[in-house]
């Protein structure tokens, strides 16, 4: 199985991170990688846009728990080259007004997963960096 971890600090309090990484249906507000995203059933999947004409991945959020500030989900559909896919985003409380943002993926891929790592390693860092930029 491949996967990905990618960790930031970010410069704002945990509650004030969560209200933004927690919106399921807006992913897309600060993930660039991504034009459109919109959540279907109250919130326990969502349909995403990816840029640059790359096609759509429909993800079914998995487990939610507000109190530790973390949810997981599946990819159920699209068009990336993986399967097997589960995601985790947690944001934890870093200290003096900080949060530490974890997002964690594995997945399974045909052939070599060096290729999907970057892209899901770039996708996942350019959203974390974006975020940064968001709550200063």
């Amino acid at each position: 199985m491949a996967g990905v971890t990618v960790k930031d600090l970010i410069p704002s309090s945990p509650e004030k991170v969560w209200r933004i990484v927690g919106d399921v249906a807006g992913i897309s507000k600060w993930v660039p990688a991504l034009e459109h995203s919109e959540s279907h059933d109250n919130g326990h999947t969502r349909t995403c846009r990816l840029g640059n004409g790359m096609g759509e991945i429909t993800e079914q959020v998995v487990s939610r728990d507000e109190k530790n500030r973390s949810y997981s989900y599946v990819i159920t559909g699209g068009s990336l080259p993986m399967k097997d896919y589960m995601g985790t985003i947690v944001v934890q409380d870093a200290g003096q007004g900080q949060s530490k943002v974890l997002w964690a993926c594995g997945f399974n891929v045909d052939g070599p997963a060096a290729e999907a790592e970057g892209m899901i390693q770039q996708v996942f860092s350019e959203g974390l960096a974006n975020l940064k930029k968001m709550v200063k």
